[in-house]
Parts: C-alpha cells; structure tokens; sequence
C-alpha cells in the first residue's frame, strides 16, 4: 500500500496525472502485475475514456483525436459524429 501512496505523489508532483495517463497507468499496473499481456491489449482495445464511442486506442493511432474529450476540435460536435458524417474532427465547423 505504501508503494502506491508513493507511485501516486511522484505522478502527482510530476505532474502526470490526467485522466487518460491516469487510466493507462493503472491498467499497466493491473495487467502486467498479473502477467496478462494479452488480457491488458484487449482491454485497451475496448477503453474509451471520453465516452464518444470511438475507442481511446482509434482516437490516437487512426483519427489523431484526444480520447479524454468528446470533442476534440471544440465546434459543438462530437469526434464520433463528425467522423460518421465524413467531416475531419480536428477542424473546427460552426455550429
């Protein structure tokens, strides 16, 4: 228990605390420390932080959008919905 107290101020001084780091690193921890490579792959596969409905691993290797925003360029519509529509979620679009 110590080791995480500790783990959890260096994040914090650090400065690495957000919520998709965050998310990241305790699955690192959980499924490394249970020797699930596999297991952990799968999981990241289905984790979508913002809730969008595009998986957090498709936002960042195909789309380039921010998985911990539903939103990513900030227009008022959604990566998911953009992208459904053919438009580019990093451009902005008036709404």
């Amino acid at each position: 228990m110590k080791h995480l107290i500790v783990i959890g101020l260096i994040c914090v001084v650090l400065g690495l605390v957000s919520v998709g780091a965050s998310a990241y690193f305790v699955v690192d921890r959980y499924f490394l420390g249970n020797g699930g490579q596999s297991d952990k792959d799968e999981f990241m596969n289905k984790l979508d932080t913002d809730k969008d409905g595009i998986t957090d691993k498709k936002e960042v290797d195909e789309y380039g959008t921010d998985p911990n925003k539903k939103d990513t360029d900030g227009d008022g519509y959604g990566d998911k919905e953009e992208i459904d529509a053919g438009y580019d979620p990093l451009v902005s679009v008036s709404k």
